[in-house]
């Protein structure tokens, strides 16, 4: 009877501790993109309802990167609090082994995996493929783009800048690029304008209209940085659409696909090696994060059954330099994968086979411990 109460009783003490975290986490992480999200829909006169839309379908995958750190947390506040009310002790006393305080954990584990699985690989991806369809969408029927002096604006494959900005739409000392873009960067030559002064304005048919006078311009060829055109002009004109023409065709970022869609992509020839090592890392790392709760697992468990009076205080202080060690590695494994091209599968995985490594000496010790 007792070995079928405990474990209910272990999980019922986690289970708060893990919500409470992940909620934590994921509200610091939405903190973030909220900011964003928000000077954006100011930016382009989006309405409000856009903005809490838009955050529905990023909280996904904040969700999916703070809750392994919740799990982490959760695990050692709750051995943490078992050790400092004495009953880990008692439990030890009345002949509980190691594995069977440490298994109920790792049930939670499991089954946290299997949802990091599913969010990390197919939900989130397509939660973020919708936000990037919406705001691209939201960008035709945009008839309102914010201005400001001393302040880049990003307008598609365009960034525009001025010292001045006035109310009627004057500008002064006005700098506009337009960078390549499309399959390898060969579509479009560099293009670099600048003039003392100038005019601006926004046009529903066509978009931010600039209008540029005594300046000079500059083109540049991507394949060749030594080719470089130079021209001076009187009056130069330019409407840059808020989106690119034609809807449908917008470039789809790795982020936005699901990993079944990335290791097919693995095969297309038109591929780079670079590339095709980001893809490569990509898949790799979302597998690897959503088996990260096993390995925290694997790592806290032991510590934290070994905390014996020192109680949650204690937990907290190894809580946070576990995720520190953790993520750094993962991070340096990422980079890792993406210079050395022959380690784009296996890089990813290094903080996860540290930590693998690093638990079974901790377990071993609390075994004969």
């Amino acid at each position: 009877m007792r070995i079928r109460i405990f474990p209910r009783y272990i999980i019922r003490l986690l289970l708060p501790y893990l919500a409470l975290a992940a909620g934590i986490f994921t509200a610091v992480l939405c903190m973030n993109q909220f900011a964003r999200v928000l000077g954006e829909a100011i930016k382009i006169g989006a309405p409000l309802g856009w903005v809490f839309y838009a955050m529905s379908q990023l909280t996904p995958g904040m969700l999916a990167l703070g809750a392994p750190m919740a799990y982490q947390l959760a695990v050692l506040l709750t051995l943490g609090l078992l050790s400092e009310r004495g009953e880990l002790l008692a439990l030890r006393a009345a002949g509980f082994s190691f594995w069977q305080m440490a298994w109920p954990p790792g049930l939670v584990a499991l089954a946290l995996c299997g949802a990091l699985l599913w969010l990390n690989n197919f939900a989130s991806p397509a939660c973020f493929r919708r936000f990037m369809d919406s705001r691209y969408a939201l960008a035709g029927r945009i008839s309102n783009l914010r201005v400001e002096p001393k302040t880049v604006v990003n307008v598609g494959q365009w960034r525009f800048y001025a010292d001045t900005v006035e109310d009627d739409g004057a500008l002064e000392q006005v700098m506009l690029f337009r960078y390549p873009q499309g399959a390898e960067g060969r579509e479009n030559w560099t293009l670099r304008v600048s003039a003392p002064r100038g005019t601006f304005a926004i046009v529903p048919s066509q978009g931010l209209v600039l209008d540029l006078e005594d300046g000079e311009m500059q083109k540049v060829d991507p394949a060749d940085p030594s080719r470089v055109i130079m021209a001076r002009f009187g009056e130069y004109s330019v409407a840059i659409p808020l989106v690119s023409p034609g809807q449908g065709a917008r470039d789809i970022s790795l982020n936005e696909l699901s990993t079944p869609e990335i290791i097919r992509g693995i095969k297309h020839a038109e591929l780079t090696e670079q590339r095709r090592a980001e893809y490569k890392v990509e898949a790799a790392t979302r597998l690897a994060v959503a088996l990260s709760p096993l390995v925290f697992f694997w790592l806290s468990c032991p510590l934290g059954i070994g905390l014996a009076s020192r109680s949650r205080a204690a937990a907290m202080v190894l809580s946070v330099g576990i995720l520190f060690a953790f993520y750094g590695a993962t991070a340096s494994g990422i980079s890792l994968g993406r210079k050395l091209h022959a380690l784009s599968w296996w890089a990813p995985w290094l903080a996860d086979a540290l930590g693998l490594l690093a638990g079974f000496f901790f377990w071993r010790r609390a075994v004969r411990g």
